[in-house]
Parts: C-alpha cells; structure tokens; sequence
C-alpha cells in the first residue's frame, strides 16, 4: 500500500510541474509580446525621424497605418487566452 505521504508527494510534483510548464508559456509568451513592442516602436521612431525640411512627418499615412496595425497585433497578443 501506498502511505499518504507518497501519494501528498507524488500530487505535489504533478503540481510543480504543471506549474513549470506554465512558467514557459508565460515566458514565451512575454518574449513574444516584447519582440513586438520593439518592432512597433522602431517603426514609430523611423517614421518620426523621417520629416521634411519644415519639420512634418513626411509619411503621416503610413505613420497611422502602421500603428493601427501593430496595435491591432499588440491587443491580438494581450487579449488570447
């Protein structure tokens, strides 16, 4: 027969491991999420830094283009479950 103890132990460990397991996935997911967030915020920096000679943004289209669509992907990342 196996004592309480040994049975304690072995859901214990189940339990360490699923908590392991889980670890990663959140791991992954925040390199995820960061490697993202550099990308957009190059892209922001690149299109500010690019300005004409009177001081404007000279793609403001694309500026707004590619925002809305890093930040559609940044809330697609946040928001699965």
């Amino acid at each position: 027969m196996i004592g309480i103890e040994m049975v304690i132990t072995i859901i214990s460990a189940c339990i360490a491991g699923a908590n392991g397991v889980g670890l990663l996935i959140l791991y992954r997911r925040y390199i995820d999420l960061a490697s993202a967030s550099v990308v957009f915020a190059s892209e922001v920096v690149g299109h500010l830094v690019a300005v004409d000679e009177e001081g404007a943004v000279e793609d403001p289209m694309g500026l707004i283009a590619s925002s809305l669509d890093h930040l559609s992907r940044l809330s697609a990342m946040t928001g699965r479950v």
